[in-house]
């Protein structure tokens, strides 16, 4: 089971943390993946970026936009789940 977490804490917030839960769970209804990807928020990575939204699989913390998400879980999620 994949962990995938994003950050919803006030910057990421702002950075559109919302958007991109929106588009991972759309790619992972689309993928068939409900029982092998665990989404979930967190209030704060300890990471925070000036310009990007936190994601962290399982213990990897990575940055993303929300008009890159959807590549991003391609390339990074879909990697991790394997």
């Amino acid at each position: 089971m994949v962990e995938l977490t994003v950050c919803i804490g006030t910057s990421c917030h702002l950075r559109g943390s919302e958007k991109v839960i929106r588009i991972f769970k759309k790619m992972i209804s689309k993928n068939k993946l409900e029982n092998s990807i665990n989404l979930k928020g967190s209030f704060c990575l300890g990471k925070c970026s000036e310009k990007n939204v936190l994601v962290r699989i399982n213990d990897e913390v990575f940055e993303t936009v929300p008009d890159e998400a959807e590549t991003f879980f391609l390339q990074n999620v879909l990697k991790a789940e394997g």
